[in-house]
């Protein structure tokens, strides 16, 4: 988007596109959209699109959880892209960011909480071939997610904290 050389495009899900004023940022900004209903039409659909951009030379930019956490703490990554990136050999650079947990409703704009943004060093996920089973496929999405958790403190890193078990 903005600061970058590479167009970065998002994507959000549905609803958020009925938003008057959000919903026109979002097709300016040239977000894909993904459908909240998730059949397989849906995915297969989203990640021809995600395909298509990045064959174009664009960038693609996720929540990899699909959700947001309203406790701030990183959620169960969902494989679909992870899977993508390693089919096409693309490098994943992790953010992680934390802080976010602070702003709800509105009074957020006047008591500036403190956001914090880490960027990690790009890195490839294993090579996939061929058809994955589900463990496979959750276990290159936690790969993708240990990235991002390495970049948060441990009060935010959630289902990706270490124990030290």
């Amino acid at each position: 988007m903005f600061g970058v050389s590479r167009w970065i495009t998002f994507i959000a899900k549905e609803p958020l596109f009925h938003y008057p004023v959000l919903g026109s940022l979002l097709r300016w900004a040239q977000t894909l959209m993904v459908s909240r209903q998730r059949t397989l039409s849906d995915i297969k659909g989203l990640l021809q699109q995600v395909e298509q951009t990045l064959n174009k030379g664009s960038v693609i930019g996720i929540f990899p959880e699909g959700k947001r956490s309203h406790q701030g703490k990183l959620q169960a990554g969902k494989p679909g892209l992870a899977v993508l990136a390693s089919r096409m050999h693309i490098p994943i650079l992790p953010v992680g960011i934390s802080g976010t947990d602070k702003i709800h409703g509105i009074s957020w704009l006047w008591k500036r909480p403190h956001i914090i943004i880490n960027i990690g060093k790009p890195f490839y996920l294993p090579q996939a071939e061929g058809r994955l089973t589900k463990p496979q496929r959750k276990a290159l999405a936690d790969l993708m997610m240990h990235g991002i958790a390495a970049l948060l403190p441990p009060e935010y890193q959630g289902v990706y904290a270490e124990h030290g078990d």
